[in-house]
This record gives C-alpha cells, sequence and structure tokens, in this order.
C-alpha cells in the first residue's frame, strides 16, 4: 500500500514523463518537418580550426557520426549522452 503522499509523488512523477514523451514526441516531429532544412556543414563552415576538432573528438568517442549525404547526425550514444546533460542541469 502507498500513503497519499506517495501516489501524490507518484502522479506527479508519471505526469511530468508523460510531459517529457510528448516534448521529445513534439521535436522529433519538428525535426522531421524540416529535415529539408539542414545545412551541410562543410559547406557553412571556412574556419575548420574550432570546429573540426569538436566533431572529429565526438565522432571518435561515438556520439556523432557522419551520414552517407555528409551530415553530422547523432548516434544513439549520442543521443543518450545529451539526455544525461540535461537531466543533471535540471
Amino acid at each position: 500500500f502507498h500513503s497519499d503522499e506517495q501516489d501524490q509523488e507518484l502522479s506527479f512523477e508519471k505526469d511530468e514523463l508523460r510531459e517529457a514523451k510528448e516534448a521529445l514526441s513534439q521535436v522529433e516531429k519538428e525535426m522531421k518537418e524540416n529535415d529539408h532544412c539542414r545545412l551541410n556543414l562543410a559547406l557553412a563552415e571556412t574556419d575548420d580550426e574550432g570546429l573540426e576538432p569538436l566533431l572529429k573528438f565526438m565522432e571518435e568517442r561515438g556520439t556523432l557520426t557522419v551520414n552517407d549525404d555528409n551530415f553530422y547526425q547523432p548516434t544513439k550514444k549520442g543521443r543518450e549522452v545529451y539526455q544525461h546533460l540535461v537531466e543533471q542541469l535540471d
């Protein structure tokens, strides 16, 4: 059995989780809708000295990959690392 306080806390946590899932779904939907707006970094970045080492580091760590169209995208591990960072900042 749970106390009323425990039930309220559980209900609050469930609501928070539902809201987070809805927000994630919305972000994923917007990413798909705006896929045509992606920017190839090789075309936009002229100063490779600052950006390139960071991207290579992230690629070596397995958090970022370059797809067939030469776009950087996060890996599953990269999404998990980002989610962990977001949780730490909350």
